[in-house]
């Protein structure tokens, strides 16, 4: 009886080890050991390591509040539910005020786009892509992290169509390019040699003539402080923030919060509107704590990027490469080193770089040549955010066992690559994808930023009614063939 007295006893008071994620922890462990070995290289590459960290970090807040542009947009056309795009809005609100207390302490690095029509046709075709490929940008990365396998098809169709779009532009494009365009390319002294394609002069003779300003650079307070919170942050981040709030809350989630709460559309009253919409927001409570990480943390990332820059005296990543002797693959205007926040253009470069080392030259363009240059992965820095911020999602994903090798089947895979390719495009015709022509624009007072988005919402309405009615057509198809089964039966 003693002896089983104290094997029960040995068995109560044995601890319960918990397994840590050995994925977790290896990617921890590589992504350091990484770090240490490239600051050993030169300790300038502390500029590379910061983009790959803020990388991972954004990854983290991405995956944590599944936040994506497309189920944004996605799921108030075709569910009516606001969780996502609330979140989001939010996010802009918190990013646009961290944004300008950098521009007002002169650390930020941001530069607007061009005001054109340019931005509300990429943001269309962008937006139109987005839905089939079943994420924007920024959701493709974190859901790759996840072990999505269709969002690494669509990284792929992103990068192949930027680089088959700039440098070739299909090849039937090139013989619509307007005179005024190849006119204004000579006029600006864009050499010859990197004028080839529709989107070679579409950049030199249209893009390049077109000027970007931010709403401060308009109203220009003589206050640095007036002129940042006031112009940027008020007028083009609250105003139209608060705006879409209303108008989400009042075509989507309004209805549900008065019949859950037993109102009626006359008596709910004013206090009980706010009621209503502060629970918008708490029904995205998730994306919105999300979205709250990356505002900060974005904003954080302009200031740590624009200070290096400062203490190694440079503007652009490029000519450090240069001083160390990294010359390959470098443009005329240096390499690829928005400072902030971007996705899109990077991808890109990296699959170019393989094609560079494959045969085909790709740095007679525009787009490569002259603009972003092919460095090196290793030596890319936005390229080193995109690895991050997979890792980021990857770290996040393992941590709430949301890890999972998913395999696509045929459809989904076709439905990956179209919208790939919908979204490259996108991204070359309008500079930039949901985060690099959206979100980071507006937030620093950018205006185009809101004709993307305007896009971005055309497209993907549009691509809502394409998928509805595809799915329409495949259900009567297999009801049809049922009936037949039955009838032959």
């Amino acid at each position: 009886m003693s002896n089983n007295s104290s094997c029960s006893v040995g068995a109560m008071q044995a601890p319960k080890i918990k397994k840590f994620p050995v994925g977790l922890i290896t990617l921890v462990v590589l992504s350091i050991i990484g770090s240490v070995m490239m600051y050993d290289i030169h300790h300038v590459f502390i500029y590379l390591l910061a983009y790959y960290w803020f990388g991972l970090i954004f990854g983290l807040f991405l995956q944590y509040g599944h936040f994506c542009m497309a189920s944004a947009v996605r799921d108030i056309f075709a569910v009516k539910v606001v969780r996502v795009a609330a979140g989001l809005m939010i996010a802009i609100i918190v990013y646009g005020i961290i944004s300008a207390i950098v521009t007002g302490f002169d650390f930020l690095t941001f530069s607007p786009n061009p005001f054109a029509v340019s931005e509300l046709i990429g943001g269309a075709i962008f937006g139109f892509g987005i839905v089939f490929a079943g994420g924007c940008s920024s959701g493709t990365l974190y859901k790759s992290g996840e072990g999505n396998m269709t969002s690494w098809i669509v990284l792929f169709n992103l990068a192949l169509s930027q680089i088959v779009f700039a440098a070739t532009s299909f090849g039937f494009l090139n013989y619509f390019i307007p005179k005024a365009w190849k006119v204004a390319a000579i006029q600006q002294g864009i050499p010859k040699e990197y004028l080839h394609t529709w989107y070679d002069y579409f950049m030199a003779g249209y893009v390049f003539t077109h000027k970007g300003y931010t709403i401060a650079d308009l109203l220009n307070f003589h206050n640095i402080w007036a002129n940042v919170f006031i112009s940027n942050t008020f007028i083009n981040v609250f105003i139209p923030c608060v705006i879409i709030l209303i108008v989400i809350y009042y075509l989507y989630h309004r209805k549900h919060y008065i019949h859950e709460n037993k109102f009626t559309s006359k008596n709910i009253g004013f206090k009980n509107e706010l009621k209503g919409m502060w629970s918008m927001l708490v029904q995205a409570k998730k994306t919105v704590y999300g979205g709250i990480g990356l505002g900060v943390f974005a904003g954080l990332n302009m200031f740590v990027l624009s200070d290096l820059r400062k203490v190694y005296h440079f503007v652009n990543f490029g000519q450090v490469l240069e001083r160390l002797g990294y010359t390959h693959g470098i443009a005329l205007q240096g390499v690829f080193d928005p400072g902030y926040w971007y996705i899109a253009t990077q991808e890109a470069q990296g699959l170019a770089w393989v094609f560079q080392k494959l045969g085909w030259n790709l740095m007679n363009n525009m787009t490569f040549g002259f603009v972003n240059g092919i460095p090196n992965p290793l030596l890319n820095p936005p390229l080193l955010m995109s690895f991050g911020t997979i890792i980021g999602a990857a770290i996040m994903a393992i941590s709430f066992k949301e890890f999972s090798w998913k395999i696509p089947n045929l459809e989904t895979i076709a439905f990956a690559t179209f919208g790939g390719w919908f979204m490259g495009i996108g991204v070359r015709i309008g500079l930039g994808c949901n985060i690099g022509a959206f979100f980071v624009p507006v937030v620093n007072g950018d205006p185009s930023g809101w004709l993307y988005f305007v896009g971005m919402i055309i497209g993907s309405y549009f691509a809502v009614k394409v998928i509805g009615k595809w799915i329409n057509y495949k259900s009567a198809k297999e009801l049809k063939e049922l009936d037949n089964i039955e009838g032959f039966m």
